[in-house]
């Protein structure tokens, strides 16, 4: 068999690993749940809904939703349960996404590749910097036409010894120049700065994702008054693969920065979704020509790298997604990775990351309430025509100190009006008989 004909083999045989690998049947759909402030009395849960490759799952109703919930009572210093409840669905309320007033904060940070591969053409013959910023520019009008309260900043990342223009830094005091408001229109001058840039950088991949996940990674600066943390996510769009970590004659530089990266994203708070814009490996593959074997796993790159030219003679270099590396990032935090090959995808791609900071907002009236009492919640999610049927893990919810129920306004509330009505006219009533009695009574002293 020749090595052409074992690397076509290779290359179908981690085809269908990897489409296993990804296959909803080893993955599963889950359901985050967090607490929101009470309002009208009614407890409020942030809930997000997400398939098997934690993508939002759209077009949910009251009626897939489930809520127990479970009281909590302190006894000898440890909560036990003590009492389960259902809620009833008739008294469950679903404000989705589209709905919602969009107080909650969020933090977004864009990390652009300026490598020089960035000039290249995707496979529908744009510009691939230029695809880049017209789907930025999608998600920021998404932003402001759902009035979210979020703060975004687009930061571009590469470097250059050689060039200073073409040498991007990355550090806290870059961060909080560009994060700015949504609706602030500097953001827009910003952008088109990027996009009259010259892409002529090497691509550096995880020294600037280390520098925004520690800045985000900070909770003080994040918090609002009633402790709550914001949301926060990057978003790092590349058409390539680190090259500042790979040392010549090295191959274990790369696998111990990417170990040290991971340490960082770990529990960090911070969700990182990634684009790598370009073609895929597995076409790549297809249409190189390779003088030995090549590799999977942490080798493929190198190996790549080593081994493989374009058509033309010209080194594959350009043309190298990382997707291994990319799609881990995103796995480590539970954020989505995609792999648009065209700007037309990476627009759709953008706008599937924005509805991750969108979320389904449900409340109810806990029926055993007192003030200060500790509950904790489940939320299930079910949906037969789509196969859905998940529950979340425990969240804790306590009440408010002062608990009170708004009434809804029929019947009770129209009841309430009515009855009050009738007493103020009763004692009116009352008071008019008595003061014409007090009349009376003076007109008749008088006469006599």
């Amino acid at each position: 068999m020749t090595a052409c004909s074992i690397l076509k083999l290779s290359a179908l045989l981690a085809s269908i690993l990897g489409g296993l690998w990804a296959s909803p049947g080893l993955a599963a759909p889950k359901i985050e749940v967090t607490p929101g402030q009470p309002q009208g009395g009614r407890v409020t849960l942030s809930v997000k809904a997400l398939d098997a490759n934690n993508i939002p799952i759209d077009g949910l109703k009251v009626e897939n939703f489930r809520v127990v919930t479970s009281k909590l009572s302190d006894q000898a210093g440890q909560d036990s349960l003590v009492q389960f409840n259902s809620i009833p669905a008739g008294s469950l309320r679903l404000i989705p996404p589209a709905r919602q007033s969009g107080d909650e904060a969020s933090y977004v940070i864009i990390l652009v590749d300026m490598s020089g591969s960035m000039q290249e053409l995707d496979t529908n013959n744009v510009r691939k910097l230029e695809g880049a910023i017209a789907a930025i520019r999608g998600f920021i009008k998404l932003a402001r036409d759902s009035r979210l309260n979020l703060n975004i900043a687009v930061i571009p990342f590469g470097e250059n010894s050689q060039r200073s223009e073409c040498n991007y830094k990355v550090d806290p005091g870059e961060i909080e120049k560009q994060l700015l408001p949504i609706q602030d229109r500097v953001l827009d001058t910003l952008v088109d700065q990027l996009a009259a840039a010259q892409p002529c950088a090497a691509t550096n991949l995880y020294d600037p994702l280390e520098a925004v996940v520690r800045y985000l990674g900070k909770p003080d600066r994040f918090e609002d008054e009633s402790g709550q943390l914001a949301r926060r996510s990057v978003i790092l769009l590349s058409d390539g693969f680190d090259t500042a970590s790979r040392k010549p004659n090295d191959a274990t530089s790369e696998p111990r920065r990417f170990d040290t990266l991971q340490k960082v994203l770990t529990g960090s708070g911070v969700t990182v979704h990634t684009l790598g814009y370009g073609e895929s490996l597995e076409k790549l593959r297809g249409r190189v020509d390779c003088s030995q074997l090549v590799r999977e796993g942490d080798s493929l790159i190198s190996d790549l790298l080593r081994f493989c030219k374009v058509a033309n003679g010209d080194t594959v270099e350009p043309w190298i997604v990382d997707e291994p590396r990319l799609r881990q990032i995103a796995e480590v935090t539970g954020g989505i990775s995609q792999f648009p090959e065209n700007a037309d995808d990476a627009a759709v791609s953008l706008a599937t990351f924005f509805k991750t900071l969108q979320a389904y907002e449900l409340q109810y009236v806990e029926p055993t309430a007192d003030a200060a009492d500790l509950y904790e919640v489940k939320v299930q999610v079910i949906s037969e025509p789509r196969g859905i049927d998940v529950t979340s893990e425990p969240t804790r919810v306590r009440l408010p100190n002062f608990v009170f129920y708004q009434l809804p306004l029929y019947p009770d509330r129209l009841l309430f009006l009515f009855v009050s009505l009738a007493g103020i006219g009763t004692i009116s009533f009352i008071f008019y008989k008595w003061s014409e009695k007090l009349k009376s009574e003076a007109a008749r002293s008088l006469r006599s």
